[in-house]
């Protein structure tokens, strides 16, 4: 990449910083939450829309007219058909007058009234349960201090906004592997301009060049921050930054690329807020591991009620040992054990450089 391409990029990449804001602005449109305490999956019932059971008509259409009886205008047949109004060949017949017997009367002609029953509809007694499947509890793992803490993974896919993604389990904020500022690299000028965007933070560097074995020789920087991010969030970061080594831009600009997919590091982060943990990211490959949480500081001008326990795991023993070596220059004390009462400390185990951060911080102008 030639040096005026580089310098198109910083410059595109200050200007993106100061009209996002990042965080704030895709933020303030967070998608909307999942609330675990409602089971969509369970049916509901609306009285209004009920069906009405069937019910038999009023009049029983088979049941015999009463107008075929003695004197009224239509008369039956046996067969139950009707055989017309009475005529000078057809007269009516009336019983004597004043007889001295009563004749009998014709016996009313019956007919089976019908016996289907009445369908019903049933109506459940109880509301309809769906089974809800059952969640696996995850397994544990130890934590950074070696106590043994529930383990934590992320959903991979989900709706994303300007590249960051809430967790839906723990609420957090945080960017995506493949996030927008992937393509525009580091340097000091963008956490110069910080403040413009209302965006308070202590930051640390740690330069190094080295050449793991079956890469290149590159000038690696690890930079953490932790601090106010916009009027609404509190925030912490680690992001993982080399360059082709001795690449230089002119002046004093050092500008460093994103790491590649082949040079990012295990990695976890912790951040606590007043003691409480704000939020934790789990342990995977990153080369920028955020998170971010709804807050403010008590101070914008004092950061250190924040801090930060971190993890991060190197390509060698040898490149983990520069990363220390350069805690140690920027004023962090090496113990045998960490203890998270004991910030501004680090512990190098193999290729993992664990340490806590409270109080260290450097200008923001690199210098």
């Amino acid at each position: 990449m030639s040096k005026s391409v580089r310098n198109i990029l910083i410059a595109v990449g200050a200007l993106v910083i100061v009209i996002t804001a990042a965080i704030p602005i895709a933020m303030l449109l967070r998608p909307g939450t999942i609330d675990p305490g409602n089971d969509s999956s369970t049916p509901t019932y609306d009285s209004n829309t009920t069906t009405t059971p069937w019910q038999p008509p009023e009049t029983d259409p088979t049941e015999p007219d009463d107008s075929a009886l003695l004197g009224e205008s239509e008369s039956h047949s046996e067969d139950g058909q009707t055989t017309g109004y009475p005529t000078q060949n057809n007269p009516p017949t009336y019983p004597a007058a004043n007889p001295t017997t009563r004749a009998a009367a014709a016996p009313r002609p019956t007919t089976t009234r019908p016996t289907t029953a009445r369908p019903t509809t049933a109506v459940p007694t109880t509301k309809p349960t769906t089974k809800v499947p059952t969640t696996t509890k995850p397994p544990s793992t130890q934590d950074l201090f070696g106590q043994m803490v529930e383990a934590h993974g992320e959903p991979e896919d989900g709706r994303s906004l300007l590249s960051y993604k809430m967790d839906p389990n723990e609420g957090y904020f945080y960017t995506e592997t493949n996030a927008w500022q992937r393509n525009f690299g580091f340097n000091a000028i963008y956490d110069t301009m910080a403040p413009v965007t209302v965006m308070f933070y202590d930051t640390v560097r740690i330069k190094f060049t080295y050449a793991y074995p079956g890469s290149e020789s590159l000038d690696w920087m690890i930079q953490m921050w932790k601090g106010q991010y916009g009027f609404l969030f509190l925030g912490a970061e680690i992001g993982v930054y080399h360059k082709p080594e001795g690449r230089s831009n002119g002046g004093n600009i050092e500008h460093y690329d994103c790491a590649t997919d082949a040079n990012m590091l295990g990695m976890e982060i912790r951040m606590y807020n007043k003691g409480e943990v704000a939020f934790r990211r789990p342990y995977k490959l990153y080369w920028w591991v955020t998170g971010f949480v709804s807050g403010k500081l008590d101070k914008y001008a004092d950061r250190s009620q924040l801090m930060v326990e971190a993890r991060i795991t190197f390509k060698d023993n040898n490149m983990a040992r520069l990363f220390a070596d350069g805690l140690d220059a920027a004023g962090f004390e090496k113990v045998s054990k960490l203890d998270i009462a004991q910030w501004d400390t680090y512990v190098q185990n193999g290729k993992d450089v664990l340490f806590v951060w409270k109080y260290i911080k450097q200008s923001l102008n690199g210098k």
